[in-house]
């Protein structure tokens, strides 16, 4: 049985460079998948090192120009069709390629429409929700009470349906008056309390955002889990009124507000109660985050292009940037952030290729000549020979070594490689690769050779 869904989606992000990142990560996905080959999902998967095929498998998606909006974030429109049953990958739900999206990219939001034969309704993450489902499909309050009176009813709803939809922003006279109808402040949905649908709502305006929580706190609205209190922080600046009695309380009261607004965070962060972060956290912090070490590194662990926002001398501690590579939220290509100094250092330097090859690029030019360095880097991707030394790009072994990887990669070889009928044959080889790709890189006199275009039928075929 199969499921035909067509899907326009709506991608959002308070960075131009992240919806960057995203279309090209996602059309160099799509043109990988269609020139494997050969080559089935499990050995791709086992290749490059994932764990679930949505990683590897996509349907494509086609894109719009990146969008300035008027509260100064980034969109950017994508559609994409998708024959979703059992046996085929999907876009959407727990194993589809947007929720893999939004755990690659944190602070992403995805939001759209989608049609199928069984009904259209909204996109929210990577959840799809029938327009035809009545108000009883949503669960009510913290433990399923559904209760709660038509104000709150309505409030959630048009919350919901601005998230959905990327307003310009949450007016403070619509929930005045919502408010003064009765509606709950302390209402939930779907898991979720009244407060985290405001704060994406909400105007990316400082003097809006503090405005509207002023207005749910006049209104008693509370904060009971840390992690809602700690989404309240990173919405606001300063140190209102909630922030103080919560230092007050915790004994976090420091000299100056800038100083206890650093002490609040470090107890969140020790108590692992911010859910929601992004490598712009330090700055959210303020100023003396960047400089605070215990800070910078608790942030790291969780998302390590946080290093990206901290001060020169941490971005020059080796400890905090191999956190920031081989962390647990760590990426080879953090290593852009780090110093001059550690961009030179042999050991970062192959820690960061062996998380991510194509991290090579980031390596000092010294040492994108060293060999130890770009043979392990060829070794974990094979597009790190675009980022090798001349004088590297023509070693047989390590051209060797990332062509059997990736075909394509032939084109950085040296001239006298690509005319190599041994390395050739290699890159027509290669799995996850189309053979006639590869062939097409190779000199001229060898792209006529019978016998390599033979290769290529029999590979393809």
């Amino acid at each position: 049985m199969s499921n035909d869904i067509n899907y326009s989606l709506k991608f959002r992000s308070g960075e131009r460079e992240v919806l960057k990142q995203i279309k090209d990560y996602l059309t160099e996905k799509k043109r990988r998948w269609n020139s494997r080959g050969s080559q089935t999902t499990e050995a791709l998967l086992k290749k490059t090192g994932l764990k679930h095929p949505a990683e590897v498998v996509t349907w494509g998606f086609e894109f719009e120009k990146i969008q300035e909006q008027d509260d100064g974030t980034y969109s950017i429109k994508a559609s994409s069709w998708a024959n979703e049953n059992s046996s085929n990958p999907w876009i959407s739900g727990e194993e589809g390629e947007l929720r893999f999206l939004l755990e690659k990219f944190p602070g992403l939001e995805i939001a759209g429409e989608f049609g199928d034969e069984y009904g259209k309704g909204l996109v929210s993450g990577y959840e799809l929700i029938y327009q035809e489902e009545d108000e009883s499909d949503h669960e009510w309050g913290q433990n399923g009470d559904a209760s709660y009176n038509k104000a709150t009813t309505d409030l959630l709803l048009k919350l919901f349906r601005w998230n959905l939809s990327f307003p310009k922003g949450l007016r403070v006279k619509d929930l005045k008056v919502s408010l003064e109808q009765g509606a709950d402040p302390n209402a939930w949905m779907d898991e979720q309390p009244l407060f985290e649908y405001v704060r994406l709502a909400v105007s990316n305006s400082d003097q809006e955002r503090v405005k509207v929580l002023d207005l749910l706190f006049a209104h008693r609205m509370r904060l009971e889990r840390l992690e809602d209190f700690a989404s309240f922080m990173l919405a606001v600046p300063g140190l209102p009124d909630n922030a103080r009695r919560f230092a007050q309380d915790n004994q976090l009261i420091r000299a100056t507000d800038g100083e206890t607004r650093l002490e609040v965070f470090r107890f969140l962060l020790q108590k692992q109660a911010i859910n929601r972060m992004s490598e712009n956290f330090l700055e959210a912090v303020g100023p003396p985050a960047e400089c605070d070490k215990e800070i910078v590194a608790m942030a790291i662990t969780r998302w390590g292009q946080t290093i990206a926002y901290a001060n020169k001398a941490l971005r020059a501690d080796k400890k905090l940037v191999l956190l920031a590579i081989s962390g647990p939220g760590g990426c080879g290509h953090n290593l852009k952030f780090a110093s001059t100094e550690l961009k030179d250092d042999l050991e970062v330097a192959l820690e960061a290729v062996r998380k991510d090859g194509a991290a090579l690029e980031h390596v000092s030019r010294r040492l994108r000549n060293d060999r130890r360095v770009v043979s392990a880097a060829v070794k974990s991707s094979g597009w790190a020979l675009e980022f090798a030394s001349k004088q590297l790009r023509a070693d047989r072994e390590i051209v060797l070594s990332a062509v059997k990887i990736c075909g394509s990669v032939l084109q950085f070889a040296s001239p006298d490689l690509r005319s190599s009928p041994d390395i050739v044959k290699a890159a027509i080889k290669a799995p996850g690769n189309g053979a006639r790709e590869a062939l097409q890189y190779a000199a001229p006199k060898l792209q006529k050779d019978p016998e390599l275009k033979k290769m290529v039928q029999q590979n393809e075929g």
